[in-house]
């Protein structure tokens, strides 16, 4: 009676593993299309702590442009603002393309 008894537990232990694992494998399947976001996401995070972690830089930048002509800081937030624009453009352009796109070979 107790060998029975161990040996349902193992043997529902085992569909319950085995059950596990499918959904897990299954939860991954429909997460893999949440992975650029969270990529991106990543990338945002590590800026930050970058930027925590060197505070001087931001700061050094800001009292330059504090210090700089007003012209000069309207033209240069002019650039970035149009190499921004243009980055966004290249990168849809680029991500379409099959033969650029990173870590994808083939497809």
């Amino acid at each position: 009676m107790m060998n029975s008894r161990v040996f349902e537990l193992a043997l529902k232990k085992q569909r319950l593993q085995l059950s596990s694992t499918q959904l897990r494998d299954e939860f991954s399947r429909h997460g893999a299309a949440f992975a650029p976001f969270f990529a991106g996401a990543d990338h945002v995070v590590d800026g930050v702590r970058w930027l925590r972690a060197h505070p001087q830089i931001p700061l050094a930048l800001g009292a330059g442009f504090l210090l700089a002509r007003p012209r000069r800081l309207l033209r240069w937030s002019r650039r970035a603002l149009i190499g921004w624009q243009v980055w966004r453009r290249l990168r849809g352009v680029l991500k379409d393309r099959p033969v650029l796109r990173r870590g994808v070979a083939g497809t």
